[in-house]
């Protein structure tokens, strides 16, 4: 059809591939959320941080509440008589707090990006 219509060509009409080449660009005009990329990549990440950091969260509850159960073993009268079950329930009770602070660290270094 071009070679027959050379004037229906798109740079014949003045546009190209990304929209009309006869407007000018506006330095005061600020496109759009969807139609600005890196605005569009910065709303992305925002949203991507704030999932993450509710994931965590989340996760930081599941930790508190395996210490809660953890640490209230370690405490119990049956593991203090044993020291391999005491060592056992001191280390999970550890790992449950240190669980615990490392969805918190994660929340916060999600939340402050």
């Amino acid at each position: 059809v071009f070679a027959v219509f050379p004037w229906l060509s798109p740079q014949a009409l003045g546009q190209s591939a990304y929209g009309p080449d006869y407007i000018p660009p506006n330095p005061n005009h600020s496109l759009p959320i969807w139609l600005d990329p890196p605005k569009f990549a910065e709303a992305a990440t925002c949203v991507v941080d704030i999932s993450i950091a509710s994931i965590f969260l989340g996760q930081a509850g599941v930790s508190l509440n395996a210490a809660v159960q953890s640490c209230q073993q370690s405490n119990n009268t049956e593991v203090t008589a044993s020291k391999i079950k005491a060592y056992e329930a001191k280390a999970s009770c550890a790992a449950a707090i240190s669980g615990i602070v490392s969805a918190f660290s994660y929340v916060a270094g999600f939340l402050a990006q």
